[in-house]
């Protein structure tokens, strides 16, 4: 039941297509960055000012996982309260929202990673153009190493957010899928 359940938050959330890119793109913006500064401070070993900015998207990322994940259960507050009204446990309603914040984490790096592939490419056909000779290692932005303590630390991020909107879901009453907004 929960793989079908985060099928259907990937859907969900992309029935949402304005808040859904909006977000998307922030989170891959903010991805590129925390990925950019976590490959500085590992070529110089954490110290310096690649650091301190590390540390200052990082303290970002929590920001920004927070407030989407109140904008996302406050955007969405009647269309849960009316899946608890039919029957679903507070459990099934934030498997679902779990679901749509991890589609929009997975969609920003597939984002980043095609920006990188691409600017890789750009970069070898431009230098093969100008018959100078490629070093991978100047072509390439982000190391895979940085790359990938950027991905568990995005998402280790988001478990702020998803505990931020778990005690909001569980405030949520089925009878406000009834109550009339005036």
């Amino acid at each position: 039941m929960g793989l079908r359940l985060i099928g259907k938050a990937f859907l969900l959330a992309y029935r949402s297509k304005r808040r859904f890119w909006i977000i998307t793109f922030i989170y891959a913006t903010l991805i590129g960055f925390t990925a950019y500064f976590i490959h500085m401070a590992w070529q110089s070993d954490f110290t310096g000012s690649a650091t301190i900015s590390m540390l200052i998207v990082i303290f970002v990322a929590i920001i920004i996982s927070v407030l989407y994940a109140n904008q996302l259960v406050n955007a969405r507050r009647i269309e849960l309260a009316t899946l608890k009204c039919i029957g679903w446990k507070s459990s099934n309603v934030m498997t679902l929202i779990i679901g749509e914040i991890f589609a929009v984490t997975v969609v920003g790096f597939a984002i980043i990673v095609e920006f990188i592939f691409h600017s890789v490419a750009i970069s070898v056909y431009i230098k093969t153009i100008d018959n100078n000779p490629v070093n991978p290692e100047v072509l390439v932005p982000i190391g895979l190493i940085p790359f990938i303590l950027t991905f568990v630390l995005i998402l280790g991020v988001q478990i702020v957010g998803i505990i931020v909107a778990n005690r909001k879901i569980v405030k949520i009453r089925p009878i406000q899928a009834l109550q009339m907004k005036t």
